[in-house]
């Protein structure tokens, strides 16, 4: 068992310096696009808290935007440390991901592969270089806390995945989707019912909290067909596939 944990330690170790390795020149990025409007507010929400609170362009991400604060502390409004927060918060996920795949496959093998893949995959380095898509990191870091712990003996281990789930969607709305693959992540999920009607619960206000507060949620005129059309695209475009797909039928 010793034996185990200690290989498993050292791939975690070597995932973690391979995407350390690949994202380290980050540091040395400025800010880009959205950037100047999402950060430019963390200086006045030093002297008003609660700005962290408010709906900022149809998304409410107040965790999210708390952790933009701690940069602008950090470094005083400069890129690096916006950029250094990223690249940790990447490598943690690294981690993370590899001990859930590890887990659920038995394989340190496969659980490296994957983990390998989402470390240096070029279709997700948005979320690391890019500040402002921080809230993607964010919210699959928590997602993966959550089912680590789930799978644990931790005596409040229902509580805790609670919290790490509600973080996860107050950082990005995306974690919303994410609940529904726990029943298949978490092996002896029946003991987590009532964590996870809590979760359900808070996906379910937070969804008519967006409706209510957010009246632009994210809707869209176009007829049904194009959006039907669009469905493929949320596959092929994290596989790097996008521009061989025609959004047409005939084609």
């Amino acid at each position: 068992m010793t034996s185990t944990r200690a290989k498993d330690l050292a791939l975690v170790g070597a995932l973690i310096a391979l995407a350390g390795a690949v994202y380290i020149r980050a540091l040395g990025l400025g800010f880009f696009s959205d950037d100047w409007q999402w950060l430019g507010r963390m200086n006045a929400t030093l002297d008003r808290p609660s700005y962290v609170f408010t709906v900022f362009y149809r998304d409410f991400n107040p965790f999210l935007h708390a952790t933009f604060v701690l940069d602008w502390i950090a470094g005083g409004g400069r890129a690096w440390s916006f950029h250094l927060q990223s690249i940790g918060l990447h490598l943690v996920t690294t981690a993370l991901l590899f001990l859930v795949c590890r887990r659920l496959s038995g394989s340190a093998v496969l659980a490296a592969a994957a983990a390998l893949v989402f470390a240096v995959n070029v279709r997700l380095s948005e979320v690391v270089l890019w500040p402002a898509a921080r809230g993607h990191e964010l919210a699959t870091l928590l997602t993966l806390g959550a089912v680590f712990v789930s799978g644990s003996r931790w005596r409040w281990r229902g509580a805790y995945a609670a919290l790490f789930y509600v973080l996860a969607m107050l950082s990005k709305e995306t974690a919303l989707a994410m609940l529904l693959a726990f029943p298949f992540l978490i092996p002896d999920w029946r003991r987590m019912r009532v964590a996870l009607v809590a979760m359900g619960t808070a996906a379910a206000a937070f969804v008519v909290f967006k409706l209510v507060a957010t009246p632009g949620f994210d809707t869209t005129s176009a007829p049904l067909g194009d959006v039907v059309r669009k469905v493929p695209l949320l596959l092929l475009r994290p596989l790097g596939l996008s521009d061989w797909y025609p959004f047409s039928w005939q084609e």
